[in-house]
């Protein structure tokens, strides 16, 4: 598999666990209730503890992926801080 393939791979898998950590954050901030009576409450069929499941392992997901991510352009990455502070 090529560099270019993998850096596309990872990327996707990034911006995905971004999308769903965001989404499941913004589900668990304005949707789902807090406090002792928040276990009753369901959200389109999922409980408050399975949303922050899925918030908390996605979340690690994208943290992975981002070290993952920089392996591969930590040249562009170098560049781009001594730019930034020059």
């Amino acid at each position: 598999m090529g560099k270019i393939k993998v850096i596309a791979i990872v990327d996707i898998v990034l911006l995905a666990s971004l999308a769903i950590s965001a989404l499941s954050g913004i589900v668990l901030w304005i949707f789902v209730p807090r406090g002792h009576d928040a276990g009753k409450h369901v959200f389109l069929g999922a409980t408050r503890e399975m949303i922050v499941n899925l918030h908390i392992y996605f979340s690690l997901i994208m943290l992975a992926f981002t070290a993952i991510h920089i392996v591969p352009n930590y040249r562009a990455f170098e560049m781009a801080l001594k730019r930034l502070f020059k």
